[in-house]
């Protein structure tokens, strides 16, 4: 199930900019790495994926842990 971020630029300071996203799944302890979504790459939909637009964050998780649970996000920026 994907994850929407409403207003993403409001979560961070004024004049950040986004350095980087990490999840991690409650069946897990482990921060993972959110790359770009890339459509054309080998890798697309085996980790997870995030994309932008219309003032939306969304992080796509891999095609095979589709499950419903409550991740948390880590948002890393730089002022």
């Amino acid at each position: 199930m994907e994850i929407d971020i409403y207003n993403l630029f409001s979560l961070l300071p004024q004049g950040a900019f986004l350095k980087s996203i990490y999840i991690k799944r409650e069946s897990t302890n482990t921060w993972d790495l959110v790359s770009p979504l890339d459509w054309t790459s080998p890798n697309y939909g085996k980790a997870h994926e995030w994309s932008y637009g219309n003032g939306i964050l969304v992080l796509f998780p891999p095609i095979t842990n589709m499950g419903n649970d409550n991740p948390d996000v880590k948002l890393v920026y730089c002022n």
